[in-house]
C-alpha cells in the first residue's frame, strides 16, 4: 500500500517543512511487552480504517521521515528512544482526518506486521521501537534511495492524496508520495513517488503505457527529471 504523504501546515511529517507549535517533551514510559497484548489482538485482521492507520503513523516512524523530519526528530531524540505524546499526534493533520481517538489509533497499532511502532505501558504515548532501530542516512541510502524514486506527470490539479494513494496501490509498495505544489499551494498535477522494490519503480518506470483515468502519464526516474531541468536552464543561457 502506499504511504500518505501531503504537504501540510504541520511539519516535514506532512510533506513539507512547516511551522508547529511547540509541544513539551513525552515523559519516559515503559515498554508495553508483546506478551501483554491479548494473542486475538495481536492475531486479528485490521479492518480498513485500522490499515489507514497504521499506514499513516508508520510513515510518521518511518526510516524515510525520520531521517528527515526536524520536529520528529527534536522530539524522539538523536537515537529515536524518546515517547510522543498521542495527544501530540492526534493533531497531525493527515491522521487527525482519520481519528483522535486513542484506544483506536493504538488497537490498530497492535495489529501491525510491521510492529516498528510501540506504546507506553500507560497507552498515552508511542515511538519507535529499539527493536527496529532508524539505519543511519548514509551516501549508500541516498543512492539506493535514488534508484526507486521516480517523477510522474499527468494527474488533474483537482487530485487528492487518497486518490493517488488508490492509484499506486496497484503498482507496488510505496515509501511515499509527495504531491509537487506552486506556490499558491496548489498541486502541480504530478508527484515524486518512492517505491519500497527498485524492481517495480523500474517496472512502472518502463512499462509501455500507463494512464491515469484517460491521461498518458509522464514517468522517469527523479534523478533523470532533474538532469532535464538542469540542461534546460542552460539551454537558455
Amino acid at each position: 500500500a502506499a504511504l500518505t504523504v501531503e504537504p501540510s501546515n504541520m511539519s516535514a511529517t506532512e510533506g513539507e517543512v512547516k511551522p508547529l507549535e511547540a509541544s513539551s517533551e513525552p515523559k519516559e514510559a515503559e515498554i508495553t511487552s508483546e506478551s501483554s497484548q491479548p494473542k486475538a489482538v495481536a492475531e486479528a485482521k485490521p479492518s480498513a480504517l485500522e490499515l489507514k492507520i497504521i499506514k499513516q503513523v508508520e510513515y510518521y516512524f518511518g526510516d524515510h521521515n525520520l531521517s528527515r523530519d526536524k520536529f520528529m526528530q527534536d522530539i524522539l531524540g538523536i537515537h529515536f528512544e524518546n515517547w510522543i505524546p498521542l495527544e501530540t499526534m492526534v493533531k497531525f493533520k493527515r491522521l487527525a482526518e482519520l481519528t483522535t481517538d486513542f484506544e483506536t489509533i493504538l488497537c490498530a497499532l497492535e495489529k501491525s506486521k510491521k510492529q516498528i511502532v510501540e506504546a507506553s505501558s500507560d497507552r498515552l504515548s508511542i515511538r519507535r521501537s529499539p527493536d527496529h532501530p532508524v539505519p543511519e542516512l548514509t551516501t549508500d541510502r541516498k543512492l539506493e534511495s535514488r534508484t526507486k524514486t521516480l517523477y510522474v506527470k499527468g494527474f488533474p490539479e483537482t487530485t487528492v492524496l487518497p486518490d493517488l494513494e488508490a492509484f499506486f496501490d496497484d503498482h507496488g509498495e510505496l515509501v511515499y508520495i509527495y504531491m509537487r505544489r506552486n506556490l499558491e499551494k496548489g498541486f502541480r498535477g504530478s508527484v515524486f513517488v518512492e517505491f519500497v522494490d527498485a524492481e517495480k519503480a523500474k517496472a512502472f518506470c518502463d512499462a509501455e503505457e500507463i494512464k491515469y483515468k484517460d491521461t498518458d502519464l509522464i514517468r522517469m526516474m527523479k534523478s533523470h527529471y532533474f538532469e532535464l531541468k538542469v540542461k534546460k536552464r542552460k539551454d537558455r543561457k
